[in-house]
């Protein structure tokens, strides 16, 4: 994906951000304006608005890169397994600890 298509999807909808209602999915690929920050493995993300083709969020592990584009064709709910598994696990930037995660699953 070229940045110039990320940088159109993302002007579609970053005046709507919503990260007080977000929600928590899981992911393999993701694209941001610096190019491809995909996993191998399905990866939780946290995702606070979507286009027609994208939810947009960020990993919750990794660098913090913020407004990143899921593909909806790659990116699913979490079951109950994952949502037992993650939810209350104990966060930390730079092995300093900052609380404990609260998983946040999307409105039906």
């Amino acid at each position: 994906m070229k940045k110039e298509e990320v940088q159109s999807e993302l002007r579609l909808k970053l005046h709507e951000d919503d990260r007080e209602h977000g929600y928590h999915m899981m992911a393999t690929k993701a694209y941001h304006l610096l190019g491809q920050i995909s996993n191998e493995a399905p990866d939780l993300c946290f995702i606070y608005n979507e286009t027609e083709k994208f939810y947009v969020g960020n990993w919750v592990y990794g660098f913090g890169f913020f407004n990143v584009l899921f593909p909806k064709e790659t990116t699913r709910e979490l079951t109950k397994e994952e949502v037992e598994k993650y939810n209350g696990q104990n966060m930390a930037i730079n092995s300093s600890p900052i609380g404990k995660l609260k998983i946040h699953t999307k409105k039906k």
